[in-house]
């Protein structure tokens, strides 16, 4: 009983404190086939790969089988000195992330969520003395960006695809029983 009421108690201080597991991301059911094109770096396309099949997001090889293609544009790591200290020895690294991507409708060509530019940051410690374990945080820490990438870049498409959808919620002409009429924004793009 005792164990129990523990148990109550921590899962209501983590749901009032704004602690959630992620969820998994809503994508329009005509995009749910996707393509994924990399340029640069291309640690981050196995783990983006799985996010979006974690997301139901079945990903081709092919853009011809896909509907909609996500196109990294760039894809950057960099380290960058944080901080020196009084012997002239650098004390803090910084590693900054920068990612740009689209997603294009595979058929059309159509630009379905214009070009977004992600930015993560992570700060890091240095100690030349421990520089095997410096390097393994490095190495952790740019595995947990790219994770951390892949999954700012999915919840930005799903962000992006609700604001697509509302925008063009009005805009689709209804049916008549005598066939479709004609529709004013044809042509506009």
């Amino acid at each position: 009983m005792r164990a129990s009421g523990w148990l109550l108690t921590l899962t209501l201080l983590l749901s009032g404190c704004g602690y959630h597991l992620r969820q998994t991301v809503s994508i329009p059911p005509d995009y749910r086939r996707m393509a994924v094109e990399i340029a640069g770096e291309n640690d981050l396309k196995p783990v983006l790969i799985s996010t979006l099949l974690a997301n139901g997001i079945a990903v081709q090889e092919n853009t011809r089988q896909a509907n909609a293609v996500l196109q990294v544009t760039e894809n950057r790591i960099r380290r960058v000195v944080q901080s020196v200290g009084a012997n002239n020895r650098v004390q803090e690294f910084r590693l900054e992330y920068d990612l740009k991507f689209q997603v294009l409708d595979s058929r059309s060509g159509e630009t379905i969520i214009p070009e977004q530019h992600l930015h993560l940051e992570r700060d890091y410690a240095f100690d030349i003395t421990q520089i095997t374990a410096a390097r393994q945080e490095e190495d952790l820490l740019r595995e947990k960006l790219l994770e951390d990438m892949a999954w700012q870049a999915i919840r930005r498409m799903e962000a992006q695809f609700r604001v697509r959808l509302k925008n063009h919620a009005g805009t689709k002409p209804e049916k008549s029983p005598a066939g479709p009429s004609p529709n004013p924004d044809a042509g506009s793009s």
